[in-house]
């Protein structure tokens, strides 16, 4: 084995040996990846591939004549009506990291945009009942 790789313009120190040709790694991990082309190292050290042994197999006829059925025999799938969605904008509260998790942890989970969302609201409307009704939601998502 040679003291440095062979592959054509690499000058980097063989690493291991291939076929008794010094290769470095950087080129055996090129070659050898499950991407590269089959025989692309053996090619690349200018090395004739064996000749293949692979026979060719024919397909028996009945598989041969197996066809696709035509898209216009599938009924259509009746299309879902989405329901209008609300013109939505953000609103940003700066809270310290314990106040966010305790809401986190009130809300359940998944549940604390909408417990925010829920509970703004009701106090902007003095509505007492639906501030109720939300810390009651978050109740029933936790459990």
């Amino acid at each position: 084995m040679d003291d440095h790789c062979e592959i054509r313009g690499c000058r980097a120190g063989a690493d291991l040996s291939y076929l008794g040709h010094g290769i470095c790694s950087t080129h055996w991990n090129e070659f050898s990846a499950d991407d590269a082309p089959p025989d692309a190292l053996r090619m690349a050290l200018g090395i004739e591939a064996p000749a293949s042994t692979a026979t060719e197999v024919s397909m028996p006829e009945t598989k041969a004549k197996i066809t696709k059925k035509s898209k216009s025999s599938k009924e259509p799938k009746p299309k879902r009506e989405k329901a209008p969605k609300e013109d939505l904008c953000v609103f940003a509260l700066r809270m310290t990291e314990a106040e966010r998790t305790k809401l986190h942890e009130a809300a359940g989970p998944g549940g604390a945009t909408r417990l925010a969302r829920a509970v703004l609201i009701a106090a902007a409307n003095e509505d007492e009942g639906a501030f109720k009704s939300a810390i009651a939601e978050a109740r029933k998502l936790r459990a």
